[in-house]
């Protein structure tokens, strides 16, 4: 039910809206090589492979074009580049996609530059508001890495609380988080 206003919002916008903080913006990814090759630095990390479960093989320039190009496309994901206000540098990016799975919408967020700022904790509280008030959705999900002490942490401070623990096969225990809409109330009809 749930993912069925993400995919409905997504068939009403062209591209993501940019959506402004005060210390970043949210935007479309900017489609050139060089935006490419910095990403493909990102996935080269083993920090950021580790905290996304990813291969210890960074992806080809091609593949970052054809991923990056296929969220953009795809039906059901909404995906944003993280900005630099002052700069405009991209630091990351963050996505509200379908899940079948979990049967509500999931974010993923990646910060790979300027940790420790505070970008990251912006770049949620502007992807939730976007969620809540513009499409409407009423729960919302990420899945984190059990591990990941200090992400479970800034999600539960934020809001999320943790459904359930699983593991998928050949991986490491996660934590499945929700979110309910806080401007929804129990008393009203869903």
């Amino acid at each position: 039910m749930e993912n069925k206003a993400l995919l409905q919002h997504k068939k009403t916008i062209k591209q993501v809206p940019m959506i402004q903080g005060t210390k970043i913006k949210l935007g479309p990814y900017p489609h050139n090589e060089e935006f490419y090759k910095i990403y493909q630095k990102w996935l080269e990390r083993k920090d950021i492979q580790n905290d996304l479960g990813e291969p210890e093989q960074a992806p080809s320039l091609d593949e970052i074009k054809d991923m990056l190009t296929g969220w953009d496309t795809s039906e059901g994901n909404l995906s944003w580049c993280i900005f630099d206000i002052e700069s405009g540098k991209p630091l990351g990016d963050i996505n509200i996609l379908t899940n079948q799975e979990f049967k509500v919408p999931e974010i993923s967020i990646m910060v790979a530059e300027s940790q420790n700022k505070g970008y990251g904790k912006e770049a949620m509280k502007l992807i939730l508001d976007y969620a809540f008030n513009q499409i409407k959705i009423k729960k919302i999900a990420l899945s984190v890495y059990k591990d990941n002490v200090r992400a479970v942490e800034f999600y539960k401070k934020l809001g999320f609380k943790t459904i359930q623990e699983f593991t998928k096969p050949e991986d490491e225990p996660e934590y499945l988080m929700e979110m309910e809409n806080p401007n929804i109330t129990k008393n009203q009809n869903p």
